[in-house]
């Protein structure tokens, strides 16, 4: 006859007798169980919280970079070098007049890098950090590409000036934005150049005007100014004669106007060039 328990005594009566011996067992296996599942809702909610965080952060200072290409003016981010934002807003304007901005055989995503990849690649090249910060410059790329129709050339120069003027290169910088040019947007390219650097002489630029001062060319009256009136009262001055008969801004009128606008934007870019070199 079979004197073995069976198999519920077996089985269950040595944890009966286990928890009769130790009865803070029970409450302390709960006890760490919750604490394990507490560990694990603490860890999972900490890295929660530091995407959110993330996405916050990235969500904040793009709305900042979005805002100051709108007024530019001092920056509300960090740059790892001054400008760099205002760099890529520029060179945005000269490659999106380069591309005939707003027809339907190019298109434009500001989404696509390939798009923005000529302004990024410029800029990290003309930038003493730019090339370890590819990431900030992709943004700057892609917001401004996003807006490009919107952007103050004028604005963008003044700030991008103001920021570099102490490294003394901004005549570096206004050669770099003029080389991303080409076809309808090398006016444009050139156009900013001369307000980066109006001392700057290229011997080989097409329909140059001459300058020498025995042939009558007057760069005061062409202007429309006293000679020696402040370089601030110029510069205004110059920048809305250029706006007014830049090619761009005349491609309504028939060619004969056009050819003679362009003639006459050549000329104001001249005189400002030498009295600004004077």
């Amino acid at each position: 006859m079979d004197k073995r328990p069976p198999l519920s005594g077996r089985f269950f009566g040595k944890p009966r007798f286990l928890f009769r011996g130790f009865p803070w067992l029970g409450p302390a296996a709960g006890a760490a169980a919750g604490y394990a599942a507490g560990a694990a809702g603490a860890v999972i909610g900490f890295f929660m919280g530091f995407l959110v965080q993330e996405l916050v952060r990235q969500f904040l200072n793009e709305k900042s970079i979005a805002a100051y290409f709108e007024n530019p003016g001092r920056p509300a981010f960090a740059e790892a070098d001054p400008g760099m934002a205002a760099y890529c807003a520029l060179g945005l304007i000269i490659l999106a007049r380069s591309m005939a901005r707003g027809s339907e055989t190019f298109g434009w995503n500001a989404e696509d890098a390939a798009v923005t990849e000529p302004v990024l690649m410029s800029a990290a090249s003309v930038f003493p950090r730019g090339r370890d910060h590819i990431p900030e410059l992709e943004t700057y790329c892609r917001l401004a590409a996003s807006r490009v129709d919107a952007l103050n050339e004028d604005l963008l120069v003044e700030s991008l000036a103001a920021r570099r003027t102490p490294f003394k290169d901004l005549g570096r910088i206004g050669r770099s934005l003029a080389l991303i040019g080409f076809g309808p947007g090398r006016a444009e390219a050139e156009y900013i150049r001369s307000l980066l650097d109006p001392g700057y002489r290229d011997a080989e630029e097409p329909g140059r005007v001459v300058t020498d001062r025995a042939d009558g060319f007057d760069p005061w009256k062409v202007l429309g100014l006293r000679p020696g009136s402040p370089m601030e009262e110029v510069k205004s001055t110059y920048r809305r004669l250029a706006v007014q008969f830049h090619p761009d801004a005349l491609q309504i009128l028939d060619r004969k106007r056009q050819a003679e606008a362009a003639r006459a934007f050549m000329t104001i870019r001249e005189a400002y060039r030498i009295i600004a070199g004077a």
